[in-house]
């Protein structure tokens, strides 16, 4: 489950790094199957992110805190609170700026050669789905 999870966090931040923005506020929900409800949360970081693993980091805790081990339908992730990338205000503790560079550089590699081009290593375990949803359009198969 947190496969998926991770994955669509990658889809969110490389949305967010596409249009140059940030965002600090991260929604993650869970609903359940047979309309059995679910779950909703958001939380707000106190430095804006357009990384993968910043996102993940909170839905993860977040999925560790309120998943009961009921069978998932839906699972959401999504980023709010965006501002231009180059307002990004820079931390005299934290560079982070290779890790930025490196996110972009994947998203450059996708561009040109692919969705499937450049995958983590998780994407090939049997819990996977990116591999297959990024041969669909509009939810189809192309």
């Amino acid at each position: 489950m947190l496969t998926v999870v991770l994955e669509l966090c990658e889809e969110v931040a490389k949305r967010a790094r596409e249009i140059g923005k940030v965002g600090r506020t991260v929604s993650f929900s869970v609903s359940y199957s047979h309309n059995e409800g679910g779950f909703h949360q958001s939380v707000t970081l106190d430095i804006a992110t357009n990384l993968t693993m910043d996102i993940y980091r909170v839905c993860k805790r977040i999925f560790h805190k309120f998943y009961d081990g009921r069978s998932v339908r839906v699972i959401h992730v999504s980023l709010g609170n965006l501002m231009d990338e180059e307002s990004l205000q820079l931390s005299f503790f934290e560079d982070r700026t290779k890790e930025r560079a490196l996110a972009k550089a994947m998203d450059a590699i996708r561009d040109k050669f692919g969705p499937n081009a450049l995958l983590r290593a998780v994407s090939y375990t049997p819990g996977s789905v990116a591999r297959i949803r990024n041969g669909y359009i509009g939810g189809h198969q192309a």
